[in-house]
């Protein structure tokens, strides 16, 4: 009990405009939105990085350098450099991932807000 008047002062500690229910609905459209980006881009994330270290990978012995055969370079060196340009290409995407889920949950705040803006409209009126 005592928790629930902790969440009530809390709550009338808060801007009105938080407590309304079109910002709670606004909220709970953008969280849905984002849980399920989130969830998509991770599938995206984890199937590409799954083709980076398993699926399509040549082995050492096979890769032919950029001079063609007989060029003197080092099979394992390549496979390192492969191996760098892989990890490097793994970050980047991982960071524009996140940033691109900000961007999504933000503008989906805003999207939210003038949804639910238009479904409580008619409450309005009323």
């Amino acid at each position: 009990m005592k928790r629930r008047r902790g969440l009530h002062a809390l709550s009338e500690r808060m801007p009105a405009s938080l407590g309304s229910v079109r910002f709670r609905l606004a909220a709970i459209y953008s969280l849905v939105l984002f849980a399920l980006a989130a969830v998509a881009v991770a599938a995206l994330y984890l199937g590409i990085r799954w083709e980076l270290t398993t699926a399509g990978r040549a082995t050492p012995s096979t890769q032919v350098a950029p001079g063609g055969e007989g060029s003197g370079a080092d099979p394992l060196q390549v496979e390192s450099i492969q191996h760098r340009v892989d990890e490097r290409l793994e970050r980047k995407l991982g960071r524009y991932s996140l940033a691109a889920l900000g961007g999504l949950l933000v503008s989906g705040m805003v999207v939210g807000w003038v949804v639910a803006g238009r479904v409580l409209r008619p409450l309005g009126r009323i």
